[in-house]
């Protein structure tokens, strides 16, 4: 009976653990759904994120308003003892009938009285001055501490006078639109912009004083640390988690809108933020590194640009719009495939971008080219299909639109122009085609217009 009874107690205790086992997956797997959902929802919500945030830089509220610590406590002296008294009766002889009627014994009692009187009196003299000698020493280490503690105090109040003063200097100069005051103010304000983990959270910046316009290069997520997971599972029966994640198709236009609301959220903080009205328009160019799945090199490529005047995207209501829409609508360009680092050009650039990369490895067969080409400076001519096994693109039997465009989009990302131009014609290379190669020139606006299309065409013909 006893064994039984312990088999039936153990088979209970099974029971239980399994059970708390199988409550504690299940929490598990709905706190790590949550997590999921949350990271997915958060890059959905890139843009309506920052609507809700007071972008601006309050310079008042980066001043020192900290206060020097409290004086030194008063100093504690010690007591001065009192001196004795001759008329204290402690100093009195008492003096019995006897002493009173014998003299000799009456004076014997006064002189004791009389010496204890003196002791104390000689021992009240070294008292005092040993406690004098200490309550001095006490009064002038009190003096130094006071001292020191004015001193630092005058020290702490200058350094926070000369802090709050460069604040003031910082926010006058921004105020004058002076480059580099706004260029440190355009760059608090995008540090302060909380973004999702898998950001990278880097860019530079550029002012373009004579007209106004900020540009940003700002570095995105590439397309791998982009979230997945959309939901976690607990199998009671096999003790273990099943993750489901998101497809892959939905992962691209996750990362494609990902990438069109920080174009337009970095946009909107500049402009919410510029309360001096100094930035007419702003340049976001965003750039994403990684290994380019087209030809397997660490590069650096623009997969999104927008350019904007101030008065333009403060007529938009951001909390309305459906943000791609909205980018197309200020004439934006975005990558066909940015999952694919397919690039665009962007479309006004900074002297940073020549620095954000090195050059691809084609760049000194095209410099030879348009070296040895007396006619037009800094040209390169080369055949279509010569071009594409410079630039490491596979042959083709025919040729097509899309193969074309590939080949311009892949020059534009490292920084070269294409004339005739497929990607903005919508035509396509034959292999003994002739085409001009250029080096981009940097600091201009490079969206095509009617007079840009009308230019290529006219190549074409030629």
């Amino acid at each position: 009976f006893y064994r039984r009874r312990l088999e039936l107690d153990a088979k209970r205790q099974s029971i239980a653990d399994r059970k708390a086992a199988q409550e504690a997956g299940l929490e598990e797997a709905e706190e790590r759904t949550r997590e999921a959902q949350a990271a997915l929802l958060a890059c959905r919500k890139i843009l309506s994120a920052t609507l809700a945030v007071d972008d601006r830089i309050d310079f008042a509220a980066l001043k020192r308003k900290d206060a020097f610590a409290a004086p030194p406590a008063d100093p504690i002296y010690r007591d001065i003892p009192l001196a004795p008294r001759r008329e204290n009766p402690r100093y009195q002889p008492d003096l019995s009938f006897f002493d009173k009627l014998i003299p000799a014994l009456r004076r014997k009692k006064e002189a004791a009285a009389q010496a204890e009187f003196d002791r104390d009196t000689a021992k009240y003299q070294v008292d005092l001055a040993r406690i004098t000698e200490e309550n001095q020493k006490i009064y002038h280490g009190a003096l130094a501490q006071h001292s020191a503690w004015t001193a630092d105090k005058a020290q702490f109040e200058k350094k926070k006078a000369a802090q709050n003063a460069a604040i003031d200097a910082k926010e006058a100069a921004y105020r004058r639109g002076e480059p580099k005051a706004v260029l440190e103010y355009c760059d608090m304000v995008l540090t302060r912009s909380s973004y999702p983990d898998l950001f990278p959270k880097e860019f530079t910046l550029d002012f373009l004083e004579e007209t106004g316009t900020v540009i940003v290069d700002y570095t995105l997520p590439d397309y791998p640390s982009v979230p997945r997971l959309a939901e976690v599972r607990y199998n009671k029966s096999k003790d273990g988690f099943t993750e489901k994640n998101i497809t892959e198709s939905e992962a691209q236009r996750l990362y494609a809108e990902l990438l069109v609301q920080t174009s337009l959220r970095t946009v909107h903080e500049l402009f919410e933020a510029d309360t001096a009205s100094v930035a007419a328009a702003v340049v976001f160019n965003g750039w994403v590194r990684g290994i380019n799945p087209a030809t397997g090199r660490m590069e650096a490529v623009c997969l999104a640009s927008i350019h904007t005047k101030r008065s333009t995207f403060l007529s938009l209501n951001l909390g309305n719009v459906e943000p791609r829409l909205c980018f197309d609508q200020l004439g934006g360009v975005f990558s066909g495939k940015p999952h694919q680092m397919v690039g665009v050009r962007p479309l006004v650039t900074s002297s940073a971008d020549s620095q954000r990369s090195e050059p691809p490895p084609y760049a000194e067969r095209l410099g030879e080219l348009a070296a040895g080409n007396a006619m037009e400076a800094g040209v390169a001519f080369i055949t279509a299909g010569d071009l594409r096994q410079l630039v490491g693109l596979p042959e083709e039997g025919r040729t097509s639109v899309q193969s074309s465009r590939q080949l311009v989009e892949k020059l534009n990302s490292d920084g070269y122009c294409v004339e005739p131009d497929a990607s903005a014609l919508g035509v396509s290379y034959k292999a003994k085609d002739e085409l001009a190669v250029f080096k981009f020139p940097g600091l201009i606006a490079t969206h095509p217009t009617p007079t840009y299309f009308g230019a290529a065409t006219l190549l074409q013909l030629f």
